[in-house]
């Protein structure tokens, strides 16, 4: 639940040194997700509970936990109140750290979700991820979409997979229209 800070530093540390030695792994993550779903359903003080989800992210990110991923997608844009950049939404950055494992579990909130703003924030971590099956996600997931600014997403994050240099992946002078399309309301 810290914000920052050595004590943080150390116990991170020590929960990664306990996560690769064998057998503790599942432990760890088990106690994270199992202490992270309490976190976010706990709202009496949802400022601290942020670090708790922000800190816990960040542990299961670095473990590639692809056992958290339901938790970390339910929860994909949650954030401080006060987001001024990505790396405030800690679940988001958990999931396109994890990468392609995530895209199939991301493509059935695009098919259903009821919730625009989740399918966007679906979409912006497929694309993020992206690769062949990311394209073949957001193509799929575009026919269906009806909210305006989801498609438009969808739309602009497949233009700009037209990528010379590395294709099925955000080209860098779209970039800025992407990120612009992200920030639809």
């Amino acid at each position: 639940k810290l914000q920052g800070g050595p004590l943080l530093v150390k116990a991170s540390r020590s929960l990664l040194v306990e996560a690769r030695t064998p057998g503790c792994r599942a432990q760890v993550v088990q106690a994270l997700i199992t202490n992270m779903e309490e976190a976010s359903k706990n709202l009496t003080n949802p400022y601290e509970n942020y670090f708790f989800f922000k800190n816990g992210a960040s542990l299961l990110k670095e473990l590639k936990a692809t056992e958290a991923l339901d938790l970390l997608i339910a929860n994909i844009d949650l954030n401080d109140g006060y987001p001024s950049s990505l790396d405030d939404f800690p679940a988001f950055v958990a999931i396109v750290k994890i990468g392609e494992p995530a895209i199939p579990k991301l493509q059935l909130v695009l098919s259903n979700s009821s919730d625009p703003v989740t399918r966007k924030f679906a979409a912006f971590a497929i694309a993020y991820i992206g690769g062949s099956e990311a394209k073949n996600a957001l193509t799929s997931a575009l026919s269906r979409e009806t909210d305006p600014c989801v498609k438009n997403l969808l739309q602009v994050s497949l233009q700009a997979f037209d990528n010379k240099p590395k294709p099925n992946h955000i080209s860098s002078k779209l970039n800025g229209k992407w990120l612009s399309a992200f920030y639809c309301r």
